[in-house]
């Protein structure tokens, strides 16, 4: 029940559920935007909606090497390192969807640059954000919080592409910048709890009394 009421991982929730929905809608949802307002192929289609996540493998890479440089020669706190982070990964793809709404089919490079940038920024959550926090709050339990947020965090799964499909039947520029611009909300949202609630010390709930480890060692037994 301590979980479920601890502000830190209130935070991680929210955050995860948002940086989901942002992640889905883009998973599900480049090709038709790339074929409805850009105005791809097929055979293009496929071959660009695979670079926003080549570079997003990168991204995840070096957000996690900078972390942890800044972690250990800064004074930045754990905490402070995290909410940045997670912030980042959420305020500059919420800013850069809005941009990618304006963008029609005599702009193809430069909608696609946009969307690489958005879905890599994005990616600084996996290697640096609220996702590495679990671990950091949790200790023993991580498992058990990661669970329990992936499980919130797959309600965007099914939401994020349905209502994107809901908003687009007419295929329409216009009808993309509302779904982009809800889109863009729902990340504001967890990049600004993130800065406020996040936080990179372990939980009291989390913590393990020595004590009872001795027993069990001595016991034989698990914890």
């Amino acid at each position: 029940m301590e979980i479920l009421t601890s502000k830190a991982c209130l935070s991680i929730f929210i955050a995860h559920f948002s940086h989901n929905w942002g992640n889905y809608l883009f998973l599900t949802q480049i090709p038709s935007f790339l074929k409805d307002v850009l105005h791809f192929n097929i055979k293009s289609n496929g071959f660009v909606s695979s670079i926003p996540y080549a570079a997003s493998w990168i991204s995840t890479t070096i957000a996690c090497f900078l972390s942890d440089y800044v972690t250990k020669k800064t004074n930045f706190s754990r905490t402070m390192v995290r909410r940045i982070f997670s912030a980042v990964g959420h305020l500059i793809p919420a800013f850069l969807i809005i941009g990618l709404s304006f963008i029609d089919c005599s702009n193809v490079v430069l909608g696609v640059v946009i969307l690489t940038l958005g879905v890599s920024f994005d990616a600084v959550n996996t290697g640096a954000g609220y996702l590495v926090n679990i671990n950091d709050i949790a200790g023993p339990y991580s498992g058990i919080l990661f669970g329990v947020s992936n499980t919130i965090a797959t309600l965007p799964g099914i939401l994020s592409p349905y209502i994107a499909g809901l908003m687009t039947k007419n295929h329409s520029q216009e009808e993309w910048q509302m779904v982009f611009i809800l889109c863009s909300v729902i990340y504001i949202v967890g990049g600004l709890i993130s800065l406020v609630l996040l936080d990179a010390n372990i939980q009291p709930w989390a913590k393990i009394d020595q004590d009872t480890i001795k027993k069990s060692d001595l016991n034989g037994e698990s914890i």
